[in-house]
């Protein structure tokens, strides 16, 4: 949050410049929600840090970590200013993110996405390669979803002078959910038994903290109709007690006793209740 605040982004973290923090007011808000999450990313290791992007990015190949991270950038285009959420330079590769605060909503915008792509050739980073990263603000994230923005994007850099774009249409496009980009970290981080450095598992607090605040859900949800049906072994037990007789009418003002109304001992010359469970499982085992 402290990159989001230094850079003049304090929507949502209660802060203002006239008075302190009001934590009624801190009802959180993207910028605070992206600053959290990928300021962090900067601490780890870069091993750790190509572990991450490649589980975000499968078909991409990162052999380097992060060697810049700027958050919100102010890029020209066309007399104007372009401002993406994060540009994360790794080797000669750029990747530009353009994060929304929730997950499942419609709210990215192919519009400002192909505008950030074009405007990042006044970027004065040196990159080769460009990938335009979205995070959050899609109903899903499954591949057709994924292919049409891209082509939405690919129609709009028309409009824009072949000069003006560095990279053309020549860019790599993914989109995933604060929740699979939370999953992917923790993999990441996680050794090879599946378990977590103590400053690992601060730093994913840190993060989950923060996504509570913002109502991310980060957990999947089971279904009831996935889980195995378990099996049950019983044993049958004698009948005691005589069926209630369908006609048999309670007492209205004796409700204690109505659930045993037309109730009887069926044959009182048997053994006592308990002595005939004993002889019931004495005989099925001698049996």
């Amino acid at each position: 949050m402290l990159h989001a605040v230094l850079n003049g982004k304090r929507y949502g973290t209660g802060i203002d410049s006239s008075r302190e923090l009001n934590a009624d007011e801190a009802r959180g808000a993207e910028d605070v929600l992206t600053s959290i999450f990928f300021s962090r990313l900067a601490y780890l290791p870069e091993n750790i840090v190509r572990d991450f992007f490649t589980l975000l990015m499968p078909d991409k190949m990162f052999t380097e970590g992060i060697n810049e991270l700027e958050f919100w950038p102010s890029w020209n285009l066309e007399g104007s200013r372009v401002e993406p959420d994060v540009t994360i330079l790794c080797g000669e590769t750029l990747i530009v993110v353009e994060a929304k605060r929730y997950d499942n909503v419609a709210l990215q915008s192919d519009y400002q996405l192909a505008r950030e792509l074009a405007a990042s050739a006044s970027s004065e980073l040196p990159f080769a390669d460009i990938i335009l990263l979205c995070v959050g603000g899609m109903v899903n994230v499954a591949p057709i979803a994924t292919n049409l923005l891209k082509q939405q994007i690919i129609g709009h850099l028309g409009q824009y002078p072949q000069s003006d774009i560095k990279t053309a249409d020549d860019f790599s496009f993914y989109c995933q959910s604060w929740k699979s980009i939370y999953q992917k970290l923790q993999v990441a981080l996680a050794d090879e038994n599946g378990n977590l450095r103590l400053e690992h598992a601060r730093l994913l607090q840190d993060i989950h903290q923060a996504f509570v605040w913002h109502n991310i859900q980060i957990v999947d949800f089971i279904s009831m109709s996935s889980l195995p049906t378990p099996g049950i072994r019983h044993h049958a037990l004698p009948a005691f007690f005589k069926e209630a007789s369908r006609d048999a009418k309670p007492a209205p003002d004796k409700c204690d006793v109505r659930f045993f109304e037309g109730l009887s001992v069926h044959n009182s010359s048997r053994p006592p209740l308990r002595q005939a469970i004993t002889n019931f499982f004495m005989e099925n085992k001698n049996g």
